[in-house]
Order: structure tokens, then sequence, then C-alpha cells
């Protein structure tokens, strides 16, 4: 297994961190991760596409994460909505959307 520093601190440079794939021969990174992994992805402005499924049921409480944590992002992301589909037969008869964002 070989491990990949990606900065100093605790969170990785976004950009070290698409350097040092790049460098290992990666053309395209496809990620599934949590809220962290996505800003500093944002961040470093090395997202170009965002899939993101939209379940139509609203919940709350302190053990929900938002879709993105971290520091503010300065710039903002700006994503452009490119595709959407909607799913009536998601589960629990809640229907979804699944969207597809691109960069600007």
């Amino acid at each position: 297994m070989k491990i990949l520093r990606a900065g100093q601190d605790a969170r990785a440079d976004g950009r070290l961190l698409m350097q040092a794939l790049e460098d290992l021969g990666f053309r395209s990174v496809y990620s599934i991760a949590g809220p962290e992994v996505l800003h500093t992805l944002l961040a470093a402005q090395a997202l170009d596409r965002l899939y993101l499924t939209l379940v139509h049921l609203l919940l709350g409480g302190a053990e929900f994460d938002p879709l993105v944590t971290g520091p503010e992002l300065n710039p903002p992301a700006n994503m452009q909505l490119t595709s959407l589909y909607y799913d009536a037969h998601a589960p629990a008869a809640a229907g979804q959307c699944l969207a597809v964002f691109d960069r600007r």
C-alpha cells in the first residue's frame, strides 16, 4: 500500500492531492466521500463534475452532516446544473432527483 502525503496540516491540500494522483498516471478521479473531502476538492477548484442525489424527504438533527463542511469557500464553487432526472419510484414513495452539475 502506498500512502500519499498532500499537505502539512490535518486537512489535505486538494491541489497537492490532485497533482500527486496525476503524477501516478491518473487522468480522472471518481470520489465518493463526505463533506470535508468535498470541501477539499472544491477549495482547490479540482472538482469538475458533481453527481448529486436529492431524496424528497426532510431530515433534521445533530447527526446529519451538510453537503460541504470546512472554512468558507472563496471564491464560492460555481457549478451549473447540466442534467436532471426525476425518479418517481424511489424508496418510501418519496421520489428523488438525480442531478449532474459541471464547473463553470
